[in-house]
């Protein structure tokens, strides 16, 4: 579990990213994190399916205050390593 940003400049919004190591029958279903808010899909490791949740009104002003979002940035600041190089290249 990891928490993001929606890379949409529209939405910004963070929310909760989880994530499964799946097999080849559920192929058209990995590789996308979808923002929960937007619908706004990312590019993200083809082999893997994300789950992405909302938080919670608290949970959220928490985010911000320990994340506050930077415009001159990407919005999203929390990706995990083996998916920074998709804050700069958006979706495939």
């Amino acid at each position: 579990m990891h928490f993001t940003r929606c890379g949409n400049s529209d939405c910004h919004r963070p929310f909760q990213v989880n994530s499964f190591v799946v097999g080849p029958d559920m192929a058209g279903r990995t590789g996308r994190i979808c923002c929960p808010h937007c619908g706004f899909a990312m590019a993200a490791d083809h082999g893997v399916m994300f789950l992405s949740h909302p938080l919670s009104a608290e949970e959220e002003a928490d985010f911000e205050r320990a994340h506050p979002a930077d415009a001159s940035l990407h919005p999203s600041l929390a990706y995990p390593p083996s998916m920074r190089e998709f804050r700069v290249a958006g979706v495939r």
